[in-house]
């Protein structure tokens, strides 16, 4: 018997439900923690967006040397948000 299927018996919840409902709290939560590091990496560079950061190297107002990490970091939470947008469509929500 899953954990789920547990649970779901002691709470008197259908399993589905709480699978599903379970999933959305989850991903809701990483957004959440991703929104938040996105926007202490934005605040720190003055910037909305991955997009607005490549700007900035590409202008040459930003070296790369030091702040590389960084623009990967943020490029990698925005896609995540994305796929976790995705994911909550496919669970209704």
């Amino acid at each position: 018997m899953s954990v789920i299927s547990k649970v779901s018996g002691l709470l008197g919840i259908d399993a589905n439900t709480l699978e599903k409902e379970s999933l959305k709290v989850y991903l809701k939560k990483k957004m959440r923690e991703y929104n938040a590091e996105i926007l202490e990496i934005c605040r720190k560079y003055g910037v909305k967006s991955a997009k607005e950061f490549e700007e900035l190297y590409k202008s040459g107002k930003l070296n790369e040397e030091n702040t590389l990490d960084d623009f990967f970091r943020l490029d990698y939470l925005e896609s995540q948000i994305e796929k976790i947008k995705v994911a909550l469509r496919e669970l209704g929500d």
